[in-house]
């Protein structure tokens, strides 16, 4: 067996060892004096190293756990290496009565400061703000002008409006001024990084606009004149010129289509040629019938055979 060295009287650093107190983890431990008038037990191997130089003055974050170790409201009672866990666990007592086992590392770095009673007290506080978060959201406050008056964080807050499944009304984050200042910016149809530039909104707060119809589509009329002009070879003023042959209204059944849904763009699809525009039902009509006047010519023999209801009923 290797004798061991005493280091009683020696310097590391600004400790000075006193004496022997006793072993940790298979090593033995020596109970050290700082210059700044602290007791620090250390291990010897880290002495020697000059791992340790102080009672954790230098760094006040660093150090190595001890009984009577304290981390917020835990103090260290015993400490080994746990072979299953492989790691070294510490037997800490909470200010609250209780026991819990805590890794090393948790205890050094400050991450573990109670038994969890801490994050429960914390909770429950916080549940007491809820209903506030939520009368203060139905009031119509945004999330900054809510964290403020409740003074949590605004993480926090969207949280709780996901936890009582409140989805989040980004509109109203946006001041009454900018929406203002987009639309005008919008109608003058200028490009949407120079409208991010003037107005410091985000082109998806843009698309949320455009959604929410505060805003005209842009981004979907834009999509539809490039499938237009690259699918079917029909540019915006071609297909205005044949909407106008057919007096704005669908060929087959002469309804008018909304401001907001165009007419269908129909085509052959063998030869590609552009036969004219339809209504949504009357071209999804045709593709059913697979374009054959045969199908269409029964359908209609069908149709005229099949009794008819008396009138008034």
């Amino acid at each position: 067996m290797t004798q061991q060295t005493d280091l009683t009287g020696q310097r590391f650093g600004k400790l000075v060892v006193v004496r022997r107190h006793g072993s940790i983890e298979k090593e033995t431990l020596w109970e050290c004096l700082c210059d700044c008038g602290k007791t620090h037990l250390a291990k010897g191997t880290y002495l020697k190293k000059n791992s340790v130089k102080s009672c954790g003055c230098l760094f006040p974050n660093k150090g190595i756990p001890y009984p009577g170790w304290r981390s917020g409201r835990l103090e260290a009672i015993s400490g080994g290496y746990d072979s299953k866990r492989k790691d070294t666990y510490w037997l800490c007592k909470c200010d609250c009565g209780a026991e819990k086992e805590i890794r090393r590392d948790a205890l050094i770095n400050g991450h573990a400061k109670s038994c969890g009673c801490l994050r429960r007290s914390r909770r429950k506080y916080l549940e007491v703000k809820d209903p506030t978060i939520l009368k203060l959201y139905a009031e119509g406050k945004t999330l900054k002008e809510v964290a403020e008056l409740t003074k949590l964080s605004i993480p926090y807050i969207q949280l709780i409006l996901r936890r009582h499944k409140i989805k989040k009304d980004r509109i109203r984050e946006i001041p009454p001024e900018n929406i203002e200042l987009v639309k005008q910016l919008w109608a003058k149809n200028l490009p949407v990084d120079e409208i991010v530039d003037k107005t410091g909104i985000s082109s998806t707060y843009l698309k949320i606009l455009t959604n929410k119809g505060i805003l005209p589509s842009r981004f979907k009329a834009k999509s539809q004149r490039q499938q237009r002009a690259k699918k079917f070879k029909l540019p915006t003023e071609a297909y205005e010129e044949l909407l106008l042959k057919q007096g704005g209204h669908c060929a087959i059944c002469k309804n008018v289509p909304t401001e907001d849904r165009r007419l269908a763009i129909d085509h052959c699809h063998k030869s590609g040629i552009v036969r004219g525009l339809l209504c949504s039902r009357c071209n999804i009509g045709l593709g059913y019938f697979l374009d054959d006047p045969i199908r269409l010519k029964s359908a209609i023999e069908y149709l005229e055979k099949s009794p008819t209801p008396p009138e008034g009923s």
